[in-house]
């Protein structure tokens, strides 16, 4: 029953809530839910002589737990229980979910952007599996990382969960299937199926990236030294109002005719960003910023354009020091101060984003988002004026803009985000081995009793579900503990031990 489905869902919600918490378990989470939205969404799509309407099916609902925002709220368990629903809507088990069938949901239009743009109505479309398109989306993870902020320096871990990875049974090519099984893999078993070799090459792909970038721009801190040993002058960093009536002719003569290339990508890049702030399309947007701002007029130049809408200088600039910081290795309260503004940039960048903005008036709306910049913008700058204050980084942080201006088209072209790899790390019945090696040739023995009736055992059995909720708690202690840990390290079994033994006093009590 596809109704008894949502209401189990909703019910284990607000039985969770009525439980009570001693609070939450990490300061901030992203989740995101994907779904099928099984009509379409048409959207329109330019091309070289006309405009093409195409569909668009992929959903995905982002949730949000921070400082700035919460969406796991009591309030908000209709949502969570129709975005489960909708997600676990497998072809012949379950039909698709709709809003509408849902309890009210307050501010559901958050979730839906792109059909609030096309003046569409979302709760009455029915939303299928996510797994029908997109059936392991850690990429939206990895998109992420840009915007996470620590007091320490980090190390960045992925780590996926397959329940029932594939067994390597070799390359020897099968008989071809038949006629029904053929019809079967086509409707059903190969849309559900999605190795998830494209994410992890993506992953890996953007780790050997990041490796070229920072060899590139190892050097710059001493090419800019080299520069200034010349005699070059360095140009002073000016205040908001001087910075504004900048023209480009003005940034050339002092800085050179590399600087208009870096200015040009600059303008359009932020461009890009408002125009997805505002769920606009780009091309309005950047008709209006060239009638709005100039290259040439002091009195509203594109400079001043950048001071209004530059979030993302502000940004890789507070990294920038941030990381200088970390090679001083020193544990100091500026380091706290500058992860403090780091964080209040970041979530300003969540919130202009869910802004309700008349995207048919980009003035007004250009207006409403720079006065949500500046009130935190610019208390962030006066901030790190003050707190860097006779600190050495005071001259990385006057003369970033020399920095900037050769790592920010690497960056920009790479799409790299924050430079740190991410390493990758799959948690499975197959990789953790201390209790139960599965791969062992002589192991007969299976953890999991869900896998059984094409992966819809633990719907049989409660005792089935049980059993496999308790071997995930153990395989995933033991692979984060030997994730976190150096390779070899002496402590893992010890620790994975001590792990296990108290998942199992939990479980099953002390014994």
């Amino acid at each position: 029953s596809s109704r008894e489905m949502y209401s189990q869902m909703l019910s284990a919600l607000e039985d969770m809530d009525d439980a009570g918490c001693p609070g939450p378990l990490q300061p901030e989470m992203d989740v995101f839910i994907t779904a099928t939205d099984i009509q379409g969404l048409e959207l329109p799509m330019q091309l070289a002589d006309m405009a093409v309407v195409e569909k668009l099916h992929k959903s995905v609902f982002h949730l949000t737990f921070a400082a700035s925002e919460n969406d796991f709220v009591p309030a908000m368990n209709p949502f969570l229980a129709f975005a489960g629903r909708a997600t676990s809507s497998f072809p012949a088990a379950f039909e698709p979910m709709r809003l509408e069938d849902s309890h009210e949901v307050p501010d559901a239009a958050k979730f839906f952007p792109a059909y609030i743009s096309a003046g569409a109505d979302y709760s009455r479309r029915a939303f299928g599996d996510g797994g029908y398109l997109n059936n392991k989306p850690f990429n939206h993870a990895l998109h992420e990382i840009p915007h996470r902020q620590s007091d320490l320096p980090v190390r960045r871990l992925l780590m996926y969960i397959e329940p029932t990875p594939e067994r390597a049974s070799g390359n020897s090519t099968e008989a071809p299937p038949s006629a029904i099984r053929n019809s079967i893999e086509a409707l059903i078993t190969l849309h559900q199926y999605e190795t998830i070799r494209e994410d992890l090459r993506e992953a890996l792909d953007r780790n050997r990236l990041i490796g070229r970038v920072r060899e590139i721009t190892s050097m710059v801190d001493r090419d800019v030294e080299t520069w200034r040993r010349a005699g070059n002058t360095a140009v002073p960093r000016l205040d908001g109002a001087s910075y504004g009536r900048r023209t480009l002719a003005d940034e050339i003569h002092a800085r050179g005719p590399g600087y208009a290339g870096y200015h040009r990508l600059k303008v359009r890049a932020v461009t890009d960003d408002l125009a997805d702030i505002m769920g606009a399309d780009p091309s309005s947007v950047e008709a209006w910023r060239t009638r709005t701002y100039s290259e040439e007029n002091s009195s509203q130049s594109e400079s001043q354009f950048l001071l209004n809408f530059d979030l993302g200088y502000r940004q890789r600039r507070v990294r920038f020091l941030i990381a200088k910081l970390d090679e001083m290795n020193v544990a100091t309260e500026l380091r706290r101060e500058l992860n403090q503004i780091a964080r209040s940039l970041a979530d300003l960048n969540l919130v202009v984003k869910r802004l309700k903005v008349d995207t048919g008036q980009i003035d007004s709306a250009a207006a409403v988002i720079r006065e949500a910049f500046q009130r935190v913008t610019i208390p962030a700058s006066s901030r790190l004026e003050q707190c860097l204050a006779g600190h050495p980084l005071k001259q990385a942080f006057d003369h970033y803009e020399d920095y900037d201006l050769v790592t920010f088209p690497i960056f920009y072209e790479t799409q790299v985000g924050e430079a740190e790899p991410v390493e990758v790390f799959r948690v499975s019945p197959l990789d953790a081995r201390s209790l139960i090696d599965e791969l062992s040739p002589s192991e007969r023995r299976r953890k999991l009793a869900g896998t059984a009736l094409f992966d819809f055992g633990a719907f049989v059995k409660r005792e089935w579900r049980e059993n496999d909720m308790l071997w995930g708690r153990l395989d995933g202690a033991e692979r984060i503990v030997s994730s976190v840990l150096p390779p070899e390290s002496p402590d893992a079994a010890r620790l994975i031990r001590a792990a296990h033994l108290a998942i199992l006093r939990e479980r099953f009590g002390a014994q």
